[in-house]
């Protein structure tokens, strides 16, 4: 009787010392100590609470005396050892010279306390157990206690065939086993057993044993590890051609444990984390799913830590090796330390706008290459013409008074204020080139003036203009977007020979780091109407607009290289060297090559003229 109920146990049960947890299963085992019954499950129950309904008295058992003496006398024993282990492991020597006689220290004897000694020449088994007593310390006069160690025989048979078959197995090469009460740590062997306790989804404290899988030097892999249970891999049923579980494990055939699977979760708990749905497994045990190297969530996830995927791969996030992907930018991967220091992914591809960045100093995109020192551009590789930037370009500080006249012949209806006609816009642009980083625009004013038309015919009742606002705009722009506009908001009525100005100020445009660009000004007019009280007439007609201002460039020292020439510019000077234009400025002196011939800029005469004026 004794025999079968441990084949049984041992085949597919467990064995419970304290008050069972879920899941258990019909035909474990629950022993409750010497004074105790040793019960039966009858009902399984894999999640929720204990249930004492479960259970009911072994009696095709527990009338054996071998049963009951060999759980009671050396099975608990060696468990309650096991768990008051003080270096959290037990260990099994297979050798015919008593181990022993190598610990020579009481703390050193106080750590085999539980240790397991098999002689293969005398066929005997030994656990090494401890006694405690109390003595005087003739020193101190304290009551003291002291330890005593001696080797316990094993009588039970089974656990002597046990030992026999290990003693004759390969994996006891080195005649010792180790079993773990804590985390396990290497070195550690194929065949170890480490007691494990945790808790549960649910937060019940559960405790199982586990066999090594797999050898390892130093440290700890969960994967190393598979509940003590050797399974059979040769049999599978299948009912119709239908397989329908709610866990279908893969057992390896010489590890004997569980090293992939497939689960639909049949004990998960309603709450449970999406990160712990695991559907599909390889590489470790049920268990150790949640680590496995291969595996599959519920959610879709999927974690690998080798993969070779052939094929179209579509997806909007992810890191390779130190790149990062996110969004609409491909990027090297900054650490932490790098990140609080403020500093920029070496490479970076960013698809909006398309661009390439190397670090700080190089920025690749639809315009040409830029390299930066110092947080300014000094080289510019220019996908567009560089050609005759006007005067301004070859300065690093100038005033900008820029003037433009409108002269056309407009038709000015008639019918009164009710018909009027729109005058032409008076348009015009300056050019200032490059600003780089610390370097501003001042606006001081602009505005346009005209006279109204006087009037040639008597029947016209007087030509008038009407302004309204905004009359006037002038626009700040980079690369030919616009950056700032200024509005000049003025109003008014001109009759037959009247003359007005309209003008507003502007202000001071500052240009940051990012803001680098070929900047202009551009100048506009706008709601002018004119009208005429009875019939209509045309006249000419005349506009003047005006900008004055300033600027200042944050930097000197910068190349810029067009699809048509050259500019270079340092501090106090620059040259410029287009396909019909060769300028050289230094300081107050210039010389300039056109179509038109040679001139030059002296001390004496600051504008350009013939070498011989």
């Amino acid at each position: 009787m004794a025999q079968d109920a441990l084949d049984a146990a041992n085949d597919k049960a467990k064995i419970f010392v304290s008050t069972p947890y879920t899941p258990y299963h019909v035909g474990d085992l629950w022993v409750q100590g010497s004074t105790g019954d040793i019960l039966r499950c009858k009902t399984e129950r894999l999640t929720g609470a204990f249930n004492s309904g479960d259970w009911e008295k072994a009696s095709k058992y527990t009338d054996n005396s071998a049963l009951t003496n060999f759980i009671n006398y050396n099975f608990l024993p060696t468990v309650n050892d096991i768990e008051g282990q003080i270096d959290g492991k037990i260990e099994s020597w297979f050798q015919t010279t008593d181990p022993s006689t190598a610990w020579t220290t009481t703390a050193e004897r106080r750590k085999h306390v539980g240790d397991m000694w098999y002689n293969g020449s005398t066929h005997t088994l030994k656990r090494y157990s401890e006694t405690t007593y109390s003595y005087t310390n003739g020193q101190t006069g304290l009551t003291e206690t002291g330890y005593g160690h001696y080797w316990t025989t094993i009588q039970d048979q089974k656990a002597i065939d046990a030992y026999e078959a290990a003693n004759n197995a390969q994996d006891t090469a080195d005649r010792k086993r180790q079993v773990f009460v804590s985390t396990p740590y290497g070195p550690y062997d194929i065949g170890d057993l480490w007691l494990r306790s945790w808790t549960d989804s649910t937060g019940v404290a559960r405790k199982d044993l586990y066999r090594a899988i797999a050898a390892r030097a130093s440290g700890y892999n969960a994967n190393d590890w598979a509940e003590a249970t050797f399974y059979d891999n040769t049999q599978v049923t299948i009912d119709k051609g239908i397989i329908t579980a709610g866990t279908v494990q893969l057992a390896n055939g010489n590890s004997q444990s569980i090293v992939a699977g497939i689960t639909g979760g049949e004990n998960e708990a309603a709450n449970e984390t999406e990160a712990r749905k695991v559907r599909i497994w390889a590489g470790a045990s049920k268990t150790n799913r949640f680590t496995a190297p291969f595996r599959v969530l519920q959610d879709g996830t999927i974690y690998a830590t080798k993969a070779f995927i052939e094929g179209v791969i579509t997806a909007i996030a992810g890191k390779i090796a130190n790149w990062e992907i996110d969004g609409n930018y491909i990027q090297s991967i900054l650490s932490s330390e790098e990140i609080a220091q403020g500093k920029t992914p070496a490479i970076r591809l960013n698809s909006d706008p398309g661009e390439i960045l190397c670090g700080d100093s190089v920025v690749l995109d639809d315009t040409g290459l830029n390299m930066f020192s110092g947080g300014y551009t000094k080289l510019k590789i220019y996908n567009g013409s560089v050609g005759d930037y006007s005067d301004y370009i070859l300065k690093s500080a100038a005033n900008i008074a820029e003037r433009k006249s409108l002269n056309t012949r407009v038709y000015i209806p008639g019918g009164g204020i009710q018909n009027p006609m729109s005058v032409a816009a008076l348009k015009m642009s300056c050019l200032l080139g490059f600003m780089d980083k610390g370097s501003h625009i001042c606006v001081d004013n602009f505005g346009f003036s005209l006279t109204a038309p006087s009037g040639m015919k008597s029947n016209t009742g007087k030509p008038n203009i009407t302004v309204n606002p905004p009359c006037a705009f002038l626009r700040i722009k980079r690369d030919g977007i616009v950056v700032k506009t200024y509005s000049l908001t003025q109003s008014g009525t001109l009759t037959a020979g009247t003359y007005r100005n309209f003008q507003a100020n502007g202000g001071t445009f500052y240009i940051s780091a990012g803001d680098e660009g070929i900047y202009s000004l551009e100048f506009e007019t706008n709601n002018l109407k004119c009208w005429c009280e009875k019939t209509g007439e045309t006249e000419d007609f005349t506009i003047s607009g005006y900008i004055n201002g300033s600027f200042l460039r944050g930097n000197y020292e910068r190349t810029i290289l067009g699809n048509d020439g050259l500019l270079a510019g340092w501090k106090n000077g620059a040259m410029l060297m287009s396909n019909d234009l060769f300028i050289v400025q230094f300081g107050n002196f210039g010389i300039k090559v056109n179509t038109s011939g040679f001139q030059v800029k002296t001390r004496n005469k600051q504008y350009w003229h013939d070498l011989n004026d």
